[in-house]
C-alpha cells in the first residue's frame, strides 16, 4: 500500500520530506505524521482544556499547530529532534487560543507518551478516517487546521474558494458521521 511506504521513516525524515514532495505524496506524509501523534494532540489538548466545551476548538487549534511545526521544521546541522519542536508549537498554538479566550489561564505540563499499543490503534483510526475522504478533502483540511482560509487553500490546490469550502464541508460531514472530528 502506498501510505505503508512511509511508515519506516523517522519523524525528522518525512518532516523535511514534506516540502519536497508533491500534493499526493505530501497528504500522505502528512497522514502519517498524523497518525503517529494523534493520541498526543488529544491528549495535549486535554491537558490544556479545563472546559469541555472548548476542546475540540482546542484540538482543531492543536492540529494547526502540527501543521506548522511539520510545515516549518529544520533539523538542521544540529540535528534536531521533531518531537520537541512540534510539542513546543502545538502547546504554544493552544495555549495562545486559551490565552485569546481566557487571561487567566495557566501552562499546563507535559503527559506521559503513547504507548506501541495507542499509536498502533491511532494510526488504523487515522487510516480508516482519511480513506473515507477524497485527496482534496484530506488537503483542505490539512491546510485549514495550518490556519489557511478558503480562499489561499484553493489557490494552493487550484481549485475554487467555493470549491475548497464544498470540499471541508464534505469532509467533516463524513468524518461526523463516523464519530472521528
Amino acid at each position: 500500500m502506498d501510505k505503508d511506504i512511509y511508515s519506516s521513516f523517522t519523524d525528522e525524515e518525512l518532516a523535511e520530506m514534506v516540502r519536497s514532495e508533491g500534493h499526493r505524496r505530501r497528504t500522505l506524509i502528512l497522514a502519517e505524521l498524523f497518525s503517529r501523534y494523534f493520541g498526543f494532540l488529544k491528549s495535549r489538548t486535554a491537558q490544556l482544556c479545563d472546559d469541555p466545551g472548548e476542546y475540540e476548538d482546542l484540538l482543531h487549534e492543536g492540529m494547526a499547530g502540527f501543521i506548522k511545526a511539520v510545515d516549518s521544521f529544520d533539523a538542521g546541522e544540529e540535528k534536531r529532534r521533531f518531537f520537541p519542536f512540534m510539542y513546543a508549537c502545538v502547546s504554544n498554538r493552544i495555549t495562545d487560543a486559551l490565552r485569546r479566550r481566557r487571561d487567566d489561564c495557566e501552562e499546563a505540563e507535559a503527559g506521559e507518551e503513547m504507548s506501541p499499543e495507542m499509536r498502533f490503534i491511532i494510526r488504523e483510526m487515522i487510516e480508516d478516517a482519511l480513506s473515507m475522504l477524497s485527496p482534496l478533502e484530506a488537503e483542505v483540511l490539512l491546510l485549514r487546521y495550518a490556519g489557511h482560509s478558503y480562499s489561499e487553500a484553493g489557490d494552493k490546490l487550484s481549485v475554487s474558494e467555493k470549491a475548497a469550502e464544498n470540499a471541508a464541508a464534505r469532509a467533516h460531514h463524513k468524518l461526523r458521521l463516523r464519530r472521528i472530528s
